[in-house]
């Protein structure tokens, strides 16, 4: 489960469906939190922008190592 605006409680775990607002209190959904194994840290989407700019930046690097002495040899 993706949640945001998560709230850790003595024997609950609730929060907001990710695709959800955030402002959407009726929206809050619960689990007992011994049913609770691990939570992950961390926006998806900044990891997703960040697999874009690590793959963009090693193409880039690829291409000016590629063309260090010039990219078309005679």
């Amino acid at each position: 489960m993706r949640w945001q605006a998560v709230r850790v409680s003595g024997d609950s775990v609730s929060g907001i469906p990710f695709l959800r607002p955030i402002t959407c209190d009726s929206c809050r959904t619960a689990l007992p939190r011994a049913t609770v194994d691990s939570i992950r840290l961390g926006s998806p989407v900044a990891g997703f922008w960040k697999t874009v700019g690590l793959i963009t930046g090693t193409f880039v690097l690829a291409g000016l190592i590629y063309c260090w002495q010039g990219c078309f040899p005679t």
